[in-house]
């Protein structure tokens, strides 16, 4: 047995310190990793706090940027307002306007047609009267001619100059 000894003490002799060897450098490069992981992940952390902090500071000044375009928009929104009352009361007078002007002249055609109506039922009136009076000349004188004498009245003035 002593050849199975003998290899047992030599494979220890060699192997043995190799593979403590091989063992503390691994303990070393696991101790390295762990470390490197450490720092890697306290760096992760830092860059992450970073980001947030970045990111709440661009998430503030995008909040302050909205509200002051909501602030402008508000105040455009007034001012758009503010014209369109103005542009609203200047369409409210020129319609008053037109329509006192449309007024005064309905009125002032009503009273031209009522002043022409007048004026034609007068002349109406006149000829009426006109073909009254002519009609009564006629009946007159078609009266007188049957009330004259036959002999009529230039007869009898006749033979009373002849004598």
């Amino acid at each position: 047995m002593s050849v199975i000894e003998d290899a047992r003490k030599a494979f220890q002799d060699i192997v043995a310190p190799e593979i403590k060897s091989l063992n503390t450098r691994m303990d070393g490069l696991e101790k390295t990793v762990d470390a490197k992981l450490e720092t890697m992940s306290t760096r992760i952390s830092s860059l992450e706090r970073e980001m947030n902090l970045r990111l709440e500071a661009v998430e503030e000044k995008s909040a302050s940027r909205h509200e002051l375009i909501l602030a402008r928009l508000e105040t455009f929104a007034t001012r758009v307002n503010a014209q369109f009352v103005k542009v609203d009361a200047r369409f409210e007078a020129v319609i008053a306007r037109f329509e006192a002007r449309f007024d005064a002249a309905a009125a002032s055609s009503d009273a031209r047609f009522e002043a022409l109506e007048a004026r034609m039922n007068a002349d109406r009136n006149e000829i009426l009267r006109a073909i009254d009076t002519d009609k009564r000349l006629t009946s007159l004188e078609s009266l007188q001619l049957a009330l004259r004498p036959k002999g009529g009245l230039g007869s009898s003035r006749r033979q009373s100059e002849s004598k």
